[in-house]
Order: C-alpha cells, then sequence, then structure tokens
C-alpha cells in the first residue's frame, strides 16, 4: 500500500496509480464543504474510466463521514465506507477484491463484505462409528489454508483457535463440507469462522456402503481461529 497523504490532486492520484500498477485507489474525503466530496469522488470516477478500459482498471473505493454509503452508482465508484468504518473492515474487503482470486466485487459476507466462504467437500469415511473431533478440526485447517492462499498467496500458519463448538456427533461414512470465512485483517493476521456441516450420513440398516443425502445440512462444528501470514 501507498500512502500519498492529504491534499493530493486527482491528476497527481492517477499518475502515481499508473505508476504503481495499483489494483484500487482508496480515497478518504473529510473536506465536504459545498459538497467537494462529492465533486472530486465524480471527477476521480470519471477520470479513471477513460484511460483505462476494463479489465485492469483499478477499484475505487472511497470513505468519509458525510458520504451516503448506497450512492455508489451515482458517484461511479465500487464501494463507499461511511461513519464509524475500522481500518478492518476496509483492510478486508480490499484483500477480497484485489487478492488472488479476488472478484473486484463486493463479497457475500458481513456487513462490509468479506469474501464467500471458501468450500472444501471431503469424504473421509472411517471404520469407527463416531469420529473424533480432531479430525474435523484438521479439516478446518486445510480451509483456512485455503482462504489465505486466496487472499494472500501464501499458505500461512494456523495460530490457534479462539473459540470451538461441537454441536452434534460426526459418524463413519459421512460426507463433510467445511467452510471458512474471514471476518477480520490484521497487518500479520487474519481471523476467520469455520462451520463443518454433514452433506450425506451413511445409512448402514440398509447396506454396508449406502448413503443417502440429507434434507438440511447438519452443523456438527462451529469454530473461530486466526491465521498467521508473512
Amino acid at each position: 500500500m501507498v500512502n500519498l497523504g492529504a491534499q493530493v490532486l486527482v491528476p497527481d492520484l492517477l499518475t502515481r496509480a499508473r505508476a504503481e500498477k495499483a489494483d484500487a485507489i482508496l480515497v478518504s474525503q473529510v473536506v465536504t464543504q459545498k459538497d467537494a466530496h462529492l465533486r472530486n469522488t465524480r471527477e476521480l470516477a470519471e477520470a479513471i474510466r477513460a484511460p483505462w478500459p476494463k479489465p485492469g482498471r483499478p477499484l475505487v473505493v472511497v470513505g468519509g463521514p458525510r458520504f451516503d454509503v448506497t450512492a455508489t452508482e451515482a458517484l461511479g465508484v465500487l464501494r463507499i465506507f461511511g461513519k464509524g468504518t475500522t481500518p478492518g473492515e476496509v483492510a478486508s474487503y480490499l484483500a477480497h477484491c484485489c487478492g488472488p482470486g479476488g472478484t473486484g466485487q463486493p463479497g457475500r459476507g458481513r456487513a462490509v463484505g468479506y469474501p464467500p466462504p471458501v468450500r472444501a467437500p471431503l469424504a473421509r469415511p472411517l471404520r469407527r462409528s463416531l469420529v473424533d473431533g480432531a479430525y474435523v478440526l484438521g479439516m478446518l485447517g486445510d480451509v483456512a489454508t485455503e482462504l489465505c492462499i486466496r487472499t494472500d498467496g501464501d499458505e500461512s500458519l494456523f495460530g490457534g483457535y479462539s473459540s470451538v463448538a461441537f454441536e452434534a456427533p460426526v459418524r463413519a461414512g459421512d460426507v463433510l463440507e467445511a467452510t471458512a470465512e474471514l471476518v477480520r485483517v490484521e497487518t500479520r493476521s487474519r481471523e476467520a469462522e469455520f462451520t463443518a456441516r454433514v452433506l450425506c450420513r451413511a445409512a448402514p440398516e440398509r447396506s454396508a456402503s449406502a448413503a443417502e443425502v440429507l434434507t438440511e445440512p447438519v452443523v456438527v462444528v462451529r469454530a473461530r481461529g486466526t491465521v498467521m501470514v508473512p
């Protein structure tokens, strides 16, 4: 990230963005006299469209206490952050849009557009009737690795779980889905919420290999943990 400081003119901002091959331009507007924040934002959006045809055009994100967060289309920007937004929320949003595999569009996550869950359906039938919880936690570690590869281009190192809740048993022969959703981004760490669900369940009463798709997946584990990245 390159910080250009305060009172930067639109032409200077675009020149630096082109030189840096920027993926996104983030502008904070606190001067609002005579709607200066709206005029400056429209000027930036218009100026960036002409020299930067899609694809390859930087994403334009603005923020400030006087913005209407619903006016993205009117101002020609991708996202507007209003009063009370934290730096972590903005960082999470940009990590989703600009990271490896990023869509350049708002995600399906929580209020500030965190990325959609990373899904990793896995089928690992075991011979015991019940599966221990450590096995499921191993799956969550796998999707945490995939999540960080997508957002940071690095496999990461799992720091630990802040909470784990085992809500239902896992049985041998179950087909499990593990998901990870990014909820907070810090300089060296990423916090995620994890969910493991049973999608299909063995039906040994019919035969040794019989199974059926559940009408409603069963949540077996919910957890929250932190991973470290370079």
